[in-house]
């Protein structure tokens, strides 16, 4: 006998009679349930070969509705169509049983990992992390939208993101997705607060799935869900850098003809929304610290300061600063030398030459500093 995944009943069954889980769906073994929904649920499964896949079934007994399944079809169809190492690999379609009793089977890749619904429930996002999201979701967008046709995912969040121990990201579940190529017309599917406010016309288009990004980054760095959250308060609950920001808002925009266009775009977005580089200060006679900028041929070092923030500093290279120390003793020298000769005494010339000497190298020793920086 064997245990249900579902409800843990011991049956002899291949599907449990008392919750309905299947424990044995054509040629896979069933280990766990992943997810369900009102007509269809998601398992963890094994084929015959050893594959660990996620298994989608649908079941005809809920009475799926005529878009349930023409989503369901679609699915399949995509899946079998995209090749990418950040999207699950399509395994396998079969139909299971007849009548009230059929359920249909999609078997693609599972994806072992955590979505990003799970970890910032766990932890504080910062820039850095919605920086590399964004980067790899809109290498994703810019494949699905290069395709012919494009297709739209229309169902991007948090919780449709899960990051591998690798640390990519796997775009999962195109229920939703329609690669249709038509734009207007298409049926209301999403998730609301990350779906775009045009979807609910069925208007589908390239900038529909950055909307999608849009809100799911705001979430990841607010902590909070878009919908309890409104363009103005981005500046009050997400702690980014300005330009930052900016390309947040240019994603999560209400108005399509004001949103990023396409994937492609948006990534050109992010790569000018870097934050801009801070020059380290030296403190100067003058009293207020300048920003020391480099010359050609100084080396950029990192740093730390007391706090424990890095700091950039410019500093010679090893070459460049035995030169500096021969060039100075060369310069300093030459006084000495020359007040002898011209003096003929060097019980007097030892003295004034002492303090050129000392103020030479202070002087000298300040020019280079200001040209190469610190050299420390």
């Amino acid at each position: 006998m064997a245990t249900c995944p579902g409800c843990q009943t011991r049956t002899d069954d291949a599907r449990c009679h008392h919750c309905g889980v299947a424990l044995r769906p054509g040629s896979y073994a069933v280990h766990r349930v992943v997810g369900e929904t009102d007509h269809s649920r998601v398992y963890q499964a094994t084929s015959s070969t050893g594959q660990q896949v996620a298994l989608k079934e649908l079941t005809f007994s809920r009475l799926p509705t005529a878009q349930t399944l023409s989503a369901f079809e679609q699915e399949v169809r995509i899946l079998r169509s995209l090749k990418h190492k950040q999207i699950p690999d399509f395994v396998d379609s079969f139909q299971d049983g007849e009548g009230v009793n059929l359920r249909l089977y999609l078997a693609q890749e599972f994806i072992a990992g955590h979505t990003l619904l799970e970890i910032v429930e766990e932890h504080r996002l910062d820039e850095a992390h919605a920086r590399k999201i964004a980067h790899q979701l809109l290498r994703i967008l810019i494949y699905l939208q290069s395709v012919s046709p494009p297709v739209f995912h229309r169902d991007i969040k948090p919780a449709n993101v899960v990051l591998r121990r690798n640390g990519k990201l796997v775009l999962v579940d195109f229920g939703a997705a329609r690669d249709t190529g038509i734009t207007v017309g298409a049926t209301q599917v999403g998730t609301f607060g990350y779906m775009a406010p045009e979807q609910l016309t069925g208007i589908v288009g390239k900038s529909t799935d950055l909307y999608g990004l849009g809100a799911t980054l705001v979430h990841l760095l607010a902590r909070r869900p878009p919908w309890e959250l409104d363009r103005a308060d981005v500046d009050k609950v997400v702690n980014t850098s300005r330009r930052f920001r900016s390309f947040l808002l240019e994603l999560w925009c209400m108005d399509p003809r004001q949103r990023l266009p396409d994937a492609r775009t948006a990534f050109a977005a992010l790569k000018r929304a870097r934050p801009q580089r801070k020059l380290a200060t030296r403190r100067t006679k003058r009293g207020p610290s300048q920003a020391a900028w480099p010359r050609k041929g100084d080396a950029l070092v990192a740093k730390r300061d007391d706090a424990g923030l890095a700091v950039e500093r410019f500093t010679l290279p090893p070459w460049r600063r035995k030169l500096a120390d021969h060039s100075i003793a060369a310069m300093v020298s030459l006084p000495t030398v020359v007040a002898i000769l011209a003096s003929g005494s060097a019980g007097f010339a030892l003295p004034v030459a002492l303090i050129v000497h000392g103020v030479l190298y202070l002087l000298v020793s300040e020019m280079l500093s200001a040209g190469g920086g610190s050299s420390s």
